[in-house]
């Protein structure tokens, strides 16, 4: 990953500082990330890597959607860079209580679905399991809600 050189800089050498001590867990789950990328043939994007604090690869988990765990964005387009990016901002805010607390967060949702109480009704309907999820669990996890408003982007609407 020297190629695509994310830390850059004094701010880089802080961002690089940041991942390995407090955010170490979540620079480790992104490695491991990364690593199985790499074995299905996804590919870093070195010109968009460089002096991010955050490597990017071409490919994401799952069509239409980003996934950042850590330092490291799957997915991510110019589109939606912004968003991916508060993800990695709160990994480090938050360190070694990030990825448990986002996880618990989707339990919690997905479970005890508190975010039908404020559902608008010009929100989507939940029409079955995915939609329960990506229209209703989804955009109500913390993380997500925060990085959402913090780039004011909204959802796209559905088909």
């Amino acid at each position: 990953m020297a190629r695509g050189r994310p830390y850059v800089g004094a701010r880089g050498a802080w961002r690089c500082g940041v991942d390995a001590t407090w955010s170490s867990l979540n620079t480790w789950a992104g490695a491991l990330y990364y690593a199985a990328h790499r074995l299905t043939g996804n590919q870093p994007d070195f010109a968009k890597t460089v002096g991010r604090g955050s490597v990017w690869l071409t490919r994401g988990v799952v069509p239409k959607y980003a996934t950042t765990i850590g330092p490291v964005k799957a997915g991510s387009s110019d589109r939606v860079d912004r968003h991916e990016e508060i993800h990695v901002f709160q990994a480090r805010l938050f360190g070694p209580l990030y990825l448990p607390s986002v996880a618990l967060n989707y339990v919690v949702a997905t479970v005890l679905p508190y975010w039908l109480l404020f559902r608008g009704r010009s929100r989507r309907p939940i029409t079955g399991v995915a939609s329960y999820f990506e229209d209703g669990v989804y955009p109500n996890v913390w993380n997500e809600l925060w990085a959402y408003r913090a780039t004011a982007r909204k959802r796209a609407p559905g088909p």
